[in-house]
């Protein structure tokens, strides 16, 4: 991922598949893979790698957020929030899919169905990395008091 972070995704995509190689029973070595076609834009290819990581193990979060995030791209919102709560209920303190699907919710004008999802996220994401996205969903959801115990 480094090197795919490095604009050299070529060279990520050639160690991910020696990885492959070496242990094809490996999901997260497809998802990765994915998540490298995704940052180039091939869709499809990332589709597929994707789906491939769910064929091993149908319990890996991360393909399923990212299918999800495919679909949203594609306009498949539907699909999208589908595919998101899935990944919440594989791994419910993932941040990224936890935003994903409140925004998305939020969106759709179900911001009662979102609530929980963007208190979780407030939770679970880190203040570091996410310092915007946080004051824009503290904005949403209101005052700590309104919010419970997400405030605290």
């Amino acid at each position: 991922m480094a090197l795919a972070a490095l604009q050299r995704p070529a060279e990520a995509l050639a160690t991910f598949e020696r990885g492959r190689q070496v242990d094809p029973s490996n999901p997260l070595v497809l998802v990765n893979m994915g998540t490298v076609y995704l940052m180039t834009g091939d869709r499809a290819r990332a589709r597929e790698a994707f789906e491939a990581a769910l064929e091993i193990d149908a319990g890996v979060a991360r393909a399923q957020n990212s299918l999800g995030v495919i679909a949203a791209q594609e306009g498949r919102m539907a699909e999208a929030v589908e595919r998101w709560r899935r990944a919440v209920e594989l791994d419910p303190r993932d941040y990224q899919t936890l935003f994903n699907l409140g925004v998305t919710l939020r969106n759709q004008g179900k911001a009662e169905e979102a609530r929980p999802y963007l208190e979780s996220y407030l939770r679970a994401a880190p203040p570091a990395l996410e310092a915007r996205d946080i004051a824009r969903v503290r904005g949403w959801l209101g005052p700590p008091a309104a919010r419970g115990s997400a405030g605290s």
